[in-house]
């Protein structure tokens, strides 16, 4: 499991980025730095602002320190962005919402809630056919 085990019993928590508690952003945020010494931007926003995330990253791979990689070419601590089913004005949506990180064994890190943290390959059946695209931080 190599170090995405030190994630593992972390507690899901909106807005959380330490061991007390994660929400998707935060969870990739803590082990990006923990494991790579990369300080990721908070964007301050949090589990319930879905689209924001996502967003934000998607803004900034064509202007800043985001790129878009092939799924196929993935290396650690890429960021996979998934769709996620909520609530949006009364409707319920599956939108690109959702974001995990690539571990050293192609697996993907994250966490949501009610489930808390996950760490299964890219292919299981719980994410793949979720997956929308993957970034890799080039600052």
């Amino acid at each position: 499991m190599g170090w995405a085990a030190d994630y593992m019993r972390i507690a899901f928590v909106d807005h959380g980025r330490d061991h007390a508690g994660c929400d998707c952003w935060g969870l990739i945020k803590l082990a990006a730095f923990e494991q790579a010494g990369w300080d990721w931007p908070d964007f301050n926003i949090g589990a319930y602002d879905r689209l924001d995330v996502v967003g934000a990253i998607i803004a900034e791979s064509n202007t800043g320190p985001w790129r878009s990689v092939d799924l196929a070419d993935v290396l650690p601590f890429d960021v996979v962005v998934m769709r996620s089913r909520f609530l949006l004005d009364g409707l319920q949506v599956s939108a690109p919402a959702h974001v995990g990180i690539v571990t050293d064994e192609r697996k993907l890190l994250h966490t949501q809630e009610p489930y808390g943290v996950a760490h299964v390959p890219l292919d299981h059946v719980s994410v793949r056919s979720r997956i929308v695209g993957a970034y890799r931080w080039q600052p």
